[in-house]
């Protein structure tokens, strides 16, 4: 995930770097043309060549009036507003950047004898409208090149997202069920069926629901928290052949969150974690608290266990599967977090924002 995430921020790097080299070179080539057409309606038609020595300085202010304009936007955050709004700033900054430049150019274009003073007050607002007119189509071309920009930024995101989403579920498929704890429930059974035949049936539609519950999770973004659970309560039903007494669970579940879309085999996940680096380590066993309420409009999901994080072992693929599952399907604002408790127990908190449903952002 490391190597995914520094390779997606050195594409972006790479990328800014090209748009700022073509941002300079259509900056440079486009107001170069211009007033090398410019120049050339002067030398045929003017009659003042000083004209001529003009027009480069007109050219030069024009490129880095424009970057102005365009440090402007980016600094303003104008690429954000409406289409109205935008057209409005747009439209005002042009003028203000055309009437500067008007200030710079007029005592310049008087004192090499370009024009006269007359002239140049009689035709200032002619200058002044041309270059807001240029000032306008310049912002024209960067908000359009803006737009596609962002349009294949958000393309490539999305498309970025789905493959890392498929990727994780991928994974997930594969991690779902941990082959030792098959093994160990099938072994489980058999030696079951000779001292309760009935129960023995009972673990394996328990054993059955399980699997295809995780063989179908892969075609399923979400799910509702009470199918999640039924499915929960089947795993420490199979688990606790294995641990007998040693093993003991309760659910403290908020009716209300019960139809709440979960990613699927989320919840089992962190039950098998905290089965595997905490009941398992302690010698007396433990318990196993899954709770499960709306916090401040988040559904907050804790699966606690006996034990200290200390004591914990690193936390392996199951765990760092499940948060990378919960980001990519429930967006930023979802949250995995292992912590101590008061009470001197680990915790692993899920919280999911609360929305009607749980897609991909």
């Amino acid at each position: 995930m490391r190597k995914s995430t520094n390779s997606s921020k050195t594409k972006r790097d790479g990328e800014s770097r090209r748009r700022r080299v073509l941002y300079w070179c259509l900056q440079v080539f486009g107001w170069t043309a211009y007033f090398g057409y410019l120049s050339i309606f002067v030398a045929l038609y003017a009659h003042n060549n000083r004209l001529l020595a003009l027009e480069p300085v007109i050219a030069l202010l024009h490129l880095f009036a424009s970057h102005g304009l365009r440090a402007l936007i980016r600094a303003r955050g104008w690429l954000q507003l409406s289409a109205g709004k935008l057209a409005a700033r747009l439209c005002l900054a042009s003028c203000v950047f055309a009437v500067l430049i008007q200030v710079v150019v007029t005592p310049l274009a008087v004192a090499i004898g370009a024009v006269t003073l007359s002239e140049q007050r009689a035709n200032w607002w002619v200058y002044a409208a041309a270059s807001t007119v240029l000032f306008c189509a310049w912002s024209f071309f960067y908000i359009a090149f803006q737009w596609l920009f962002r349009y294949r930024d958000s393309e490539m995101q999305r498309l970025e997202l789905e493959a890392g989403l498929r990727e994780a579920e991928l994974r997930a498929l594969k991690a779902q069920i941990n082959p030792h704890f098959l093994f160990n429930c099938l072994n489980n059974v058999r030696s079951l069926i000779a001292e309760d035949s009935e129960r023995a049936r009972e673990m394996l539609l328990r054993l059955s629901g399980l699997l295809r519950y995780a063989l179908e999770s892969g075609n399923r973004e979400r799910v509702p928290l009470s199918q999640e659970l039924d499915i929960v309560r089947s795993f420490l039903e199979l688990e606790k052949l294995q641990f007998e007494e040693r093993l003991a669970w309760r659910f403290e579940i908020a009716p209300h969150t019960l139809e709440v879309m979960v990613p699927p085999m989320m919840i089992q996940q962190l039950v098998e974690n905290a089965i595997k680096h905490g009941i398992e380590k302690q010698p007396a066993g433990g318990e196993i608290v899954i709770t499960a309420q709306n916090d401040s409009g988040r559904l907050r999901i804790s699966v606690e266990n006996s034990g200290t994080l200390e004591a914990v072992a690193k936390p392996g693929f199951g765990l760092a599967n499940a948060r990378e599952r919960l980001r990519l399907l429930c967006g930023p604002n979802a949250a995995l977090s292992l912590q101590n408790t008061e009470d001197r127990r680990v915790a692993a908190v899920a919280e999911i924002p609360l929305q009607p449903t749980c897609e991909p952002y």
